[in-house]
């Protein structure tokens, strides 16, 4: 939200100039030519993807992946999931992350994404213990999963060996 006084408009211009520059505030500021519309484009795919699936279908397959990849991944890791009851869960699941410094999780978390362009949510729980948030979704298999946990797991070792 940008808020500028009618007499200082028209000092003021985007950061992005474009064919809008000079033609008034409001204009310049509504389209800076750097939208991108791909996603409305595909609306109608999706909806078609979705059909031809199955609503009850697209679930049942991101349910039960979540609760496969909270298994792999704790087992991966050598710790628990915070499934008490699997039909509870949809499509997310907690894994509590081998690690219970703050500070080594969060360059962890960092790393990841700067670098490695991959992010993995990890929350601390009120027990103090932190678990990586696993969200399932229909375009994902088994394979991503294990892949960011072993991501997470070589940079923590890293990590933990650089310090030594």
């Amino acid at each position: 939200f940008l808020y500028v006084s009618k007499k200082f408009q028209k000092q003021i211009h985007p950061n992005i100039i474009t064919v809008k520059y000079d033609s008034g505030f409001v204009d310049e500021f509504d389209y800076t030519g750097t939208r991108d519309y791909a996603s409305i484009f595909a609306v109608k795919d999706a909806f078609e993807f979705r059909e031809k699936l199955k609503e009850t279908e697209i679930m049942k397959y991101n349910h039960n992946l979540a609760v496969l990849a909270g298994k792999e991944v704790a087992k991966f890791w050598g710790t628990e999931t915070l499934i008490l009851n699997e039909e509870r869960i949809g499509a997310m699941v907690n894994v509590r992350v081998p690690c219970d410094s703050q500070s080594v999780i969060e360059d962890t978390v960092k790393k990841m994404l700067l670098e490695n362009k991959t992010f993995l949510s990890v929350q601390k729980f009120k027990h103090g213990k932190f678990y990586a948030r696993l969200s399932a979704q229909i375009f994902n298999e088994i394979g991503d999963f294990l892949k960011v946990a072993e991501e997470f797991i070589n940079i923590i070792n890293e990590m933990h060996s650089e310090k030594k």
